[in-house]
């Protein structure tokens, strides 16, 4: 009988049970894999509302189907104080808009009121007066926290 090789049989199966040093890992992994993403988003969603208060918005506007050439839109907060400027935006060839508030982009967040001034030829289109006042305008618009909800067309049906 040899005495020198080894019985197989009788050796105990290899542990699978993971040691506690390789458990703290993974947890830290799990916890940083969840954290990170999530800091980096909040970080992101308020990094303009920080800055200026303001978030980008765009649009176009349409009177009757045609697309106004020129003049401005001008916008105010429902609840703006006295010292806060409206935003405004120049109305392009193709009827579109980019606001802007004290020369800086965007818009405040909040419900505003929305008025057009015309300025030159507006290609043919002419603006009523109940949209030229902000007092009586029916237009409005909601600004978002994310400016990817801001693209915004304002239609208008005018009498002739």
């Amino acid at each position: 009988m040899n005495l020198s090789t080894a019985d197989s049989s009788n050796a105990a199966p290899p542990s699978h049970s993971p040691s506690p040093s390789r458990s703290r890992l993974l947890i830290l992994i799990a916890v940083i894999m969840v954290a990170v993403p999530l800091i980096v988003i909040g970080w992101l969603t308020n990094l303009v509302d920080e800055e200026t208060g303001l978030v980008a918005c765009q649009g176009s506007i349409r009177v009757n189907g045609q697309a106004l050439t020129s003049g401005q839109v001008v916008t105010r907060r429902d609840n703006a104080t006295s010292d806060e400027a409206s935003s405004i935006g120049t109305i392009d060839a193709l009827g579109r808009f980019q606001l802007s508030t004290d020369g800086q982009p965007g818009a405040p967040v909040g419900h505003h009121r929305v008025t057009l001034v015309p300025a030159g030829e507006t290609g043919g289109v002419e603006i009523p007066q109940a949209y030229q006042s902000l007092e009586n305008t029916m237009l409005a618009i909601d600004v978002q926290p994310e400016s990817r909800f801001n693209i915004f067309t304002l239609n208008i049906t005018a009498e002739d």
